[in-house]
Parts: structure tokens; C-alpha cells; sequence
């Protein structure tokens, strides 16, 4: 019997050594290409994710740009500039990249007219020579790319048609630059946003829709946990090796119990937080026979934790932000944002249930001289304590929003209007009764209020609620008594000036610039039947006619324009008196706000008029209601003023407030009586009597006495009888232009 042949354990040892090294060695390769399979496979689900990503980025950025090219070719002065292209140039080069449809990746904008020409000739920049073409596409082919040697340009066209009568008028045009509309209107996850690039061309190429993203190049996020991950394996891998070769033999069993399991059971868990980003997942509850095995769970255990806790306080953050996007800065009250948020709100669901609402708009009179006079500090100040009294005022039920500037808004809903009334005296009263001296300010500031309101009966005027408030803020702000007014079907031609009349922008333009004003002069005639001033009158150009004087004021006031006004007239003065046009040995007066009286830069204003004072009398009108509001301020002034050589004058006597204890502190030289006192010496003798008295008590106190109005013989009589010293009206002389006399 043949025994077998007995091997020595070394051999047993080394054929042991090298099976189990070889089955470790086979496993780890298979470990290796099974985690590789999965870094695989992470990275070409990231970048198809990442394509995804891009698409709908720019289908995104395409609907939003036709939404406000649509938004555009509703504008009002879009369709303005298609009818009357005069200003073209200046609407093109500056109004339009101040309006708010202006976005700063626009490269380029023209208008065509109907026959699909443009308005005016483009003049292609070097950088962007062929944008916009000089003819409109067809319908189908009105938008497109092109690619410019790496920079891509949306090119878009929409047709424009009247918003009365659906009429095609013209077309609008539109170049933009898309990457940066891209890169700064959306946030990616899976797409390094910094990769984006454009593939260059060695000309210009013109891509169609479909075909846009094989023009943009990107690479996908780097996944720093993966590529953790993964040389943590690489390197597991390697040492295991490494000491597999040393202890092959306990190695295999040693490596399924420490090793091949934990791996598992941390690839698991991996899975496990990749397939629920958002939750918080606790690891297994096992210890892992090592240590580094062990802090691996746990850190990504916390850095589970650290992540879904960074999304909840970029979440809160993100709450924070809205929140504080609706609150205005300095009143600490609900802002605009916030006020058209709730208007929108009330617009989309009115046809639901309609209900009453009331719209109330407060207005601070005179806020540009508060902060030219005391600061912008007290301003400020100003409009906090505003913002904080108004909110006192009003019920719980009602907010109040900051507008714009000095201008406060509510909004109230399921009140009849003589409860919207009722609010908005609470709060014009709680103002108007507060005492600004605390904060330094010495005259009583005056607020105008506007009401519109809109239930059953009127509910289609829902949209005009706010300008008819407009409206009925602007009627209080030119009332010296009625400081809450409620907008009423008759007001609204008192608006058409401050929306559509045509000569809005040759007015403002005109105020700005200095062109097209004509001063005419109307004579003041003193006692002895001679010309012994002129009163300046303001006049604008247009289209070879003069503006009215009504539509001018009415600009002015509602774009608080005083100021600007003002010094063109006497920058129009000084022209006259420079050039002789005004007669020697007499005089001009000119009318001043009391914005301009009370800036800051009164003097400097009045300087170069000071050379004419020793053979001119140069007089300053100013209407009692700025004096008496301002009373202090106004009387250092116009007494500096009067130290210069000045003479002063108080206009529309009897129109305002009518109080004769002022005059006593009122530093003037002339008292000017409106042109009512004046038509009223004709009326019964009571009214009478009381005029003549008023009259002679002002001249024996040694004022200068002007009757306005003077238009027939008998006015003449009256107000000589009455004492005047001056008189004024068409009867003597009608307002010329000296250039034309």
C-alpha cells in the first residue's frame, strides 16, 4: 500500500499563503472595479444633470427675455416714439437706459416701423457690427443667436401694436447678451457655473433655437465626498495589499470581518444619503473593528448633519431676506415691494368676491426744502416720525406702506368710504397736530392726502385706483384748506396734464436745459400813470405756440419742479437785463418758490443779479402761504435779501391765509392783493368796506399797495380809490415777449 507523500507545512503554508493571497488579491481588484463603476457612473449621472441643468437655464432665460421685450413693446413711450420719433435720439441714448426696462446685458435696441424698417439708421458698434439687422424677419424667424467669436447675442423681435385699436404700429428689436443673462439669473447644483464658455468662431455664425447648446461649452461640479471617497479607497486598497502579502494567511478571513463589511456598510450609507440629499439618515448602529472605519461613519454621519443644518439656515436666511425686502430701511414700515405685492394680490383675486377698497396716498408739502434747509438728517427724522405716527393712528387692520421719498400709502378694504375717510383724518390729524420742534424744525409742515375708492358700482376703475389717488393727492397739495380730498369723476381732466398731454417732455426738457423758455413782461404802473416795473412771467415754446401757464404749473408742481423753474427764470432775467430789454429806470420782479427761498443756495442764485440793482429795482415775489409756513427761516432770507438791495413782495394777497398780524414780522416792501380783492371793490358795500379798509391800513403802514386784475375802467377807479400805490392788469398792459415788442 503506497502512502501519500506528506508535504511540509511550509508548503501547506505557502500554498495556503499564496491561494488566499491570490483570492485577496482577486477580491481587491473586483473591490476596486466596483467602486470605480460607481465614481463612474456618480460622474455621468452629474453631468447629465448638469445638461439638464443648462436646458432648462436657457429655455428659462429665453421666456423671461420675451416676456419683457413683450412688457417693452407695451410701453407707452415705445408707442409714443412710433408716432412721434422727434426725440428719438435722446429717448434711445438716455431715457431708455434710465427706464426700468433697461436690463444691463441688453447690448443693442432699435425700433422699426411698420414696413419693418428702422426708425432711424443703425450704427453698429465695432464690437457688435451685425446685431441687429436693418430689416425686420418674418414672423418665424424672429428669434435667433449669433455667435461672435466666442460672445453670444440673442437676437429677438416683437411686433408692436396700438393699445387702442390693436393696429399693427412698428416692431421692437432686441440684443442681448446671453451668457451674462444666464450666469446672473440662475443658480446651478450639478453645473460649475464658472465652466461656461461660448465656442469661438472665426466669424460671425448665426445659430437657430435648437441648435443653441452646441454652441456652450461647460464642465460638470466636482463632488468633493466622491473624490474623497474615492482615494480613501485607493488608499485602503493599497495598504490592505501591502499587508496582505504579510499576513495573506489570516488576512482573508480577517479582511471579510474587518474590512469587507464596513466597506459595505459605509458604500450602503453613502447611497443612502445620496438617494435622500434632504434628510438626516443615522448610520447603522455597529462598531467597526477599526478605528478609521469608525470615524469615517461618523463624519459622514456629521457631515449628513452639517448639511441638511446648512440648508435649514440658508432656508431661515432666505426668510430673513424676503422679510426684510419688504421693509423700508429707514421707517421700518412695509415698503414698495410690499404695497404692490398686496395691490397685485387684491387685482388677482377682486372678480372673486368684490369688496370695497379704499386707497389713501399721504405727501409731505414741501419735503425737498426740509432737507435743503435743515439737513438730510432731520429729513430723515421727518420721515420716520411720519411712518411712525401714521402707524399709530391707523387700526390694527390697516398698514402702511412707504412708497417713495415723502409719499405714504393704505390700502382699505371692506370699508364704506366714509370709514376711508374716517382713517385717513385719523391720520392726517395725528400729523398735523404733532410738534415737530423736538427735532429742530420751527415752522408747522403741512401733508396733503388722496383718496380714491372703488366698490360695486365703480369696481372697472380697480386699475386707476392708484392715479385717481394721484389725482386727488395733487388737487389737496394745491389746496391751501382742503388737505384730504377724495378723487371724484370731474378730476380727471385735472390729470390728463400729468399723463398725457404731449407737452410733458418739452416742459421737464425744457426746465432742464433753458431752451425754448420766452419771458414775457407785463407792466406795473405806478400812480402818475408811468411804468415803474415789469412782472416776468414764464412761457414755453412748442411748435411755434406758447404753452399755457396752467399746464406748466401743473408739470411743475406734480414733478416738483420749483426749484429748477426758478432759476431758469433768472437766468432768463439776467439775459434781459444784460441785453437791455427791459427798460432803464425801472424794474422786474420775479415770482420764487418757497423751495427755492428756502435752499441753501438762495444767495448765490440771486448774485449776479446784484451788478443791475443800481439802476434797476429788482423785486422778489413770494405768496404769503411760504412766508407764514416758514415764517422764521423765510424772514432771515429775505431780510439778507433786502440788505443786498432787494425789494420784496407778497403776492395773491387775500388769496391764502389773509392774516394781518403776520404783516408786522413779514420782511416785504409791497403788498400785491389778488385780482379777487380787487373785482370785489365792485361788489356789494360791505365786501367793499372791507377791502378799502384793509387797503389803507396796509399803505399808511408804509407798504407799497399793487392791484392785480385790472381789466375795465371801473377797476381802475375802485382801486384808486382804495389808495393803491400800483397797478397791474390788461386794461394797462398785456404780458409781451420784450424780443417781439
Amino acid at each position: 500500500m503506497i502512502k501519500p507523500k506528506i508535504m511540509h507545512a511550509k508548503f501547506y503554508l505557502m500554498f495556503f499563503l499564496i491561494l488566499t493571497l491570490g483570492l485577496y488579491i482577486g477580491f481587491n481588484i473586483k473591490l476596486y472595479k466596483d467602486a470605480e463603476e460607481i465614481r463612474q457612473q456618480t460622474q455621468q449621472r452629474t453631468e447629465e444633470l448638469a445638461q439638464i441643468e443648462l436646458t432648462n437655464a436657457i429655455d428659462a432665460a429665453i421666456a423671461i427675455s420675451r416676456s419683457k421685450i413683450k412688457e417693452m413693446a407695451l410701453w407707452e413711450e415705445v408707442q409714443q416714439q412710433l408716432n412721434e420719433p422727434s426725440y428719438y435720439f435722446f429717448w434711445h441714448d438716455e431715457r431708455l437706459k434710465e427706464s426700468q426696462y433697461w436690463e444691463k446685458y441688453y447690448d443693442q435696441l432699435e425700433l422699426y416701423n411698420k414696413d419693418r424698417k428702422p426708425l432711424h439708421a443703425i450704427h453698429h458698434s465695432d464690437e457688435h457690427m451685425n446685431a441687429l439687422p436693418n430689416e425686420v424677419p418674418s414672423a418665424d424667424k424672429n428669434t435667433f443667436f449669433l455667435n461672435q467669436q466666442g460672445h453670444l447675442d440673442l437676437v429677438m423681435f416683437e411686433p408692436i401694436y396700438n393699445s387702442t385699436t390693436q393696429k399693427l404700429e412698428g416692431y421692437i428689436g432686441l440684443t442681448l447678451d446671453f451668457l451674462p443673462l444666464i450666469l446672473q439669473n440662475y443658480q446651478f447644483t450639478y453645473l460649475d457655473k464658472s465652466s461656461i464658455q461660448i465656442a469661438k468662431t472665426h466669424n460671425i455664425v448665426t445659430v437657430e433655437m435648437d441648435q443653441i447648446e452646441s454652441q456652450m461649452i461647460f464642465e460638470p461640479v466636482k463632488n468633493p465626498v466622491n473624490d474623497y471617497l474615492w482615494t480613501l479607497i485607493q488608499n485602503f486598497i493599497n495598504q490592505v495589499i501591502i499587508f496582505g502579502i504579510l499576513l495573506a494567511g489570516l488576512f482573508t478571513i480577517f479582511f471579510k470581518l474587518s474590512t469587507l463589511n464596513p466597506l459595505n456598510s459605509l458604500v450602503n450609507y453613502l447611497t443612502q444619503l445620496k438617494n435622500n440629499p434632504s434628510s438626516i439618515i443615522p448610520p447603522e448602529n455597529k462598531r467597526f473593528c477599526f478605528l478609521e472605519f469608525e470615524e469615517l461613519k461618523n463624519s459622514l454621519s456629521g457631515y449628513n448633519q452639517q448639511l441638511i443644518n446648512a440648508q435649514v439656515e440658508i432656508e431661515a436666511q432666505r426668510e430673513t431676506a424676503l422679510c426684510q425686502s419688504r421693509i423700508d430701511a429707514l421707517s421700518n414700515i412695509l415698503n414698495r415691494r410690499a404695497f404692490d405685492t398686496r395691490l397685485d394680490t387684491i387685482f388677482l383675486h377682486y372678480h372673486e368676491a368684490q369688496h370695497p377698497v379704499g386707497f389713501i396716498l399721504f405727501d409731505c408739502d414741501f419735503f425737498k426744502a426740509i432737507n435743503d434747509t435743515y439737513g438730510h438728517e432731520i429729513g430723515d427724522s421727518v420721515i420716520r416720525i411720519t411712518a411712525s405716527t401714521f402707524r399709530n393712528a391707523l387700526p390694527e387692520s390697516v398698514e402702511i406702506y412707504r412708497i417713495g421719498g415723502d409719499e405714504f400709502a393704505c390700502i382699505v378694504e371692506h370699508q364704506d368710504l366714509a370709514g376711508v375717510l374716517d382713517i385717513a383724518n385719523l391720520c392726517f390729524n395725528a400729523i398735523r397736530n404733532y410738534d415737530f420742534n423736538h427735532i429742530g424744525i420751527r415752522e408747522k409742515i403741512a401733508y396733503s392726502v388722496g383718496i380714491s375708492f372703488i366698490d360695486s358700482h365703480n369696481s372697472e376703475d380697480l386699475a386707476l385706483m392708484h392715479k385717481q389717488a394721484d389725482i386727488a393727492l395733487y388737487k389737496s397739495k394745491r389746496s391751501l384748506h382742503q388737505k384730504v380730498q377724495v378723487f371724484q369723476k370731474d378730476d380727471e381732466h385735472a390729470g390728463k396734464t400729468l399723463t398725457s398731454n404731449e407737452h410733458i417732455t418739452a416742459i421737464v426738457e425744457s426746465l432742464h436745459s433753458g431752451k425754448n423758455i420766452r419771458m414775457h413782461l407785463q407792466p406795473v404802473y405806478g400812480i402818475h400813470n408811468q411804468i415803474d416795473y415789469f412782472e416776468s412771467l414764464i412761457r414755453i415754446q412748442f411748435d411755434n405756440k406758447l404753452i399755457h401757464p396752467v399746464e406748466i404749473f401743473d408739470v411743475v408742481n406734480h414733478r416738483h419742479l420749483e426749484t429748477e423753474l426758478d432759476k431758469q427764470v433768472i437766468n432768463q432775467i439776467l439775459h434781459y437785463l444784460d441785453a437791455g430789454k427791459i427798460q432803464a429806470n425801472t424794474g422786474v420782479s420775479i415770482n420764487i418758490s418757497a423751495s427755492t427761498l428756502l435752499n441753501e443756495d438762495l444767495m448765490p442764485l440771486f448774485a449776479p443779479l446784484e451788478a443791475h440793482l443800481t439802476h434797476q429795482k429788482i423785486t422778489i415775489e413770494i405768496i404769503e402761504d411760504t412766508l407764514i409756513s416758514h415764517l422764521e427761516l423765510a424772514t432771515q432770507k429775505l431780510s439778507a435779501l433786502r440788505e443786498k438791495g432787494f425789494k420784496i413782495a407778497l403776492d395773491d394777497f387775500g388769496s391764502g391765509y389773509s392774516s394781518i398780524r403776520y404783516l408786522a414780522h413779514m420782511p416785504v416792501d409791497i403788498i400785491k392783493f389778488d385780482m379777487s380783492l380787487t373785482h370785489a371793490l365792485l361788489q356789494d358795500k360791505k365786501t367793499h368796506q372791507i377791502i378799502m379798509t384793509t387797503a389803507q391800513m396796509i399803505t399808511h403802514a408804509g407798504y407799497q399797495l399793487v392791484l392785480e386784475g385790472i381789466e375795465t375802467d371801473a377797476h381802475l377807479t375802485a382801486a384808486k380809490a382804495a389808495g393803491a400805490t400800483h397797478f397791474q392788469g390788461y386794461l394797462l398792459g398785456r404780458p409781451q415777449d420784450p424780443y417781439s415788442a
